[in-house]
């Protein structure tokens, strides 16, 4: 399939929407200003009416209203909202993609108000995102037994008719992505750049790949944004919003898999992960999951299946004893979620808190760490809040409150809300 084509048929198909094309037109403006976020874009819609009101409004009105400074200059030194907007079409148009608001009838169904973007940037099958739907995320830096257990897992799930979304990278990501598409199904990549980008640079040809291939490239990102650490954390968000379920099959304690986990949680989603060798780094993410009642683990398809709603039988990794869960393990396991309309949603009494590991405490906190952490407190701050007080630019922010949240020391809310955790 022509990417050009692909672009084309999906702007078409998104014609006849809820949203009128004035607020679609201060969307694409708004959103196309540094520093403007989603939180920022809800609170001018709920201070002007709506965002094409906002537009209108004298552009020194606008920026009383922004609280983060990076948003305020931005703003000020900005030319013509009206030509930003018209510069994203076109580039948008440029990389033979297409653009999707909320109320557009190929709209993601998944995506409710409190987990959506203000728009999504988008080449091939939208419509794929309609099918049961399995995100399979793990380490960029796996070894061949992740590897292995992710081409098998993501291509058989792929084999019966499941979306396998991920995350484009290195690793775990495109192995799932290439896993799927080998065996007949389709494959989603949500970037962590804009839509025009091709990150990693190597995977050019396997992003042409899914586009030919009927599946699905997908960003809320602007064209021309790069690659920076806050943008994957967004990414992997959108990933959990995205999918049924969640499956992570090798991961570090650092991996941002983890962050992917977490979204889930929130979300109320199943989440999965493959125990590994107890010794091996790439296992560390995974006992954090698991010890922190956070994943379930899976010792094969057919309970990742049932979450997904698709019967079994499904079939094994491998004929060994040692990849079945132990008796005495399956007698003990929580009932499986059914991933479907007719099932109720999984509630859990507060979100689980990833273990606080024994060496780490606030006290320890490197300074840059720390001063952040000593801004958090019981009530819930909006990130472009953080931004203003803290003085960090984006980037650095969402990266300093990713490590707390890895330690224990920072949960994160709905609506890019951070606090401390209420056990902290």
């Amino acid at each position: 399939m022509d990417e050009r084509l692909a672009g084309r048929d999906a702007r078409e198909s998104g014609a006849d929407s809820t949203m009128p094309d004035d607020e679609k037109h201060a969307v694409l403006a708004f959103s196309a200003v540094a520093g403007i976020g989603e939180a920022t874009l809800r609170a001018l819609k709920t201070i002007f009416g709506s965002l094409a009101a906002a537009l209108k409004t004298p552009r020194h009105a606008l920026i009383r209203h922004l609280k983060s400074i990076e948003a305020q200059k931005a703003l000020h030194d900005a030319d013509s909202l009206d030509k930003l907007a018209d510069r994203v079409r076109r580039r948008t148009a440029e990389a033979g993609a297409g653009i999707v608001f909320p109320g557009d009838p190929l709209w993601p169904r998944r995506l409710s108000d409190e987990n959506a973007p203000p728009l999504l940037f988008f080449k091939g099958n939208l419509a794929a995102l309609n099918a049961p739907s399995l995100a399979v995320v793990g380490s960029r830096r796996s070894d061949s037994y992740g590897l292995k257990v992710t081409e098998f897992w993501a291509g058989e799930a792929a084999r019966r008719g499941v979306l396998i979304v991920s995350g484009g990278a290195i690793g775990v990501d495109s192995q799932a992505h290439r896993a799927a598409m080998d065996a007949g199904g389709q494959t989603a990549a949500v970037f962590g750049t804009g839509i025009d980008g091709t990150y990693p640079p190597s995977h050019g040809p396997l992003f042409r790949r899914i586009v030919q291939e009927n599946g699905l490239l997908i960003s809320p990102f602007q064209p021309g944004t790069a690659p920076k650490s806050a943008n994957f954390i967004r990414r992997n968000h959108l990933i959990a919003a995205l999918t049924d379920v969640t499956l992570i099959t090798r991961a570090s304690d650092t991996s941002g898999a983890l962050s992917t986990a977490r979204a889930a949680s929130e979300m109320n989603k199943p989440i999965f992960a493959v125990p590994g060798d107890l010794d091996a780094p790439l296992s560390a993410g995974i006992r954090l999951l698991i010890d922190s009642n956070l994943a379930r683990p899976a010792f094969g398809l057919e309970p990742v299946g049932r979450a997904l709603g698709i019967a079994g039988p499904w079939p094994v990794f491998a004929a060994s004893a040692a990849l079945s869960a132990p008796p005495s393990l399956a007698a003990h396991a929580p009932k499986l979620h059914r991933a479907d309309a007719s099932s109720p949603p999984l509630h859990r009494d507060k979100s689980p808190q990833l273990s606080l590991p024994s060496s780490v405490s606030a006290a320890s906190l490197p300074e840059k760490l720390s001063s952040i952490f000593k801004k958090l407190g019981a009530q819930p701050c909006q990130f472009d809040e953080l931004l203003a007080q803290t003085g960090l630019d984006a980037a650095a922010l969402a990266d300093a409150l990713l490590q707390l949240e890895l330690q224990g020391l920072c949960e994160e809310l709905p609506g890019r809300l951070f606090r401390r955790p209420p056990s902290g």
